[in-house]
């Protein structure tokens, strides 16, 4: 620990380092991890490899290892979603069990469980729902790719939706536009 204020590193996670900060927490088992500062930020158990830049209550939870925080305040990456990463922003989220997924920053983004390989570039309030792998959504405001829906992109826009069970679907942009149950829309 560089320095700061109530900053904790667990026995048993070794080789794990805290730059600085206020209350920033690496706990039991998350071997070679590292927080840079900000305050309350924290890497929970078991999630060896995974780092936090900064900002304030960012956190890593269960078992997500070799995953990353940047910044921003309130980011979440939830348990077993491994090889994730928030770049920034404020109130993301990457649920359970969604593997090599990624939020590059903006704002209420999230990428819900068991939803692999999946990317939100930024914007505001944009969802891919649960189980929709290898799926993007590259900005925007209010977008959505629902549940079962795999190989599909919303380019930006407004309000698109790309609907339960769709694969190989795209939306390009503008507002308010939806591809229902589809392949190949």
């Amino acid at each position: 620990i560089g320095g700061g204020y109530i900053n904790r590193i667990d026995g048993s996670s070794a080789l794990s380092a805290i730059g600085g900060g206020y209350s920033n927490r690496i706990d039991d088992s998350s071997v070679y991890g590292a927080i840079g500062g900000g305050v309350g930020n924290v890497i929970d158990n078991a999630s060896y490899d995974s780092a936090i830049g900064g900002g304030s209550v960012n956190i890593i939870d269960n078992a997500s290892t070799d995953s990353a925080i940047g910044g921003g305040i309130l980011n979440r990456i939830d348990n077993f979603s491994f090889g994730s990463t928030i770049g920034g922003g404020f109130n993301n989220r990457i649920d359970n069990n969604s593997d090599y997924s990624a939020i590059d920053g903006g704002s209420g983004n999230v990428v819900s469980g068991t939803s692999t390989y999946s990317a939100i570039g930024g914007g505001d309030s944009n969802r891919i729902d649960n189980s929709s792998s290898f799926n993007a959504i590259g900005g925007g405001y209010s977008n959505r790719i629902d549940n079962n829906s795999f190989y599909g992109a919303i380019g930006g826009g407004a309000g698109n939706r790309i609907d339960n069970g769709s694969y190989l679907s795209a939306i390009g942009g503008g507002n308010s536009n939806v591809i229902t149950s589809a392949t190949y829309a």
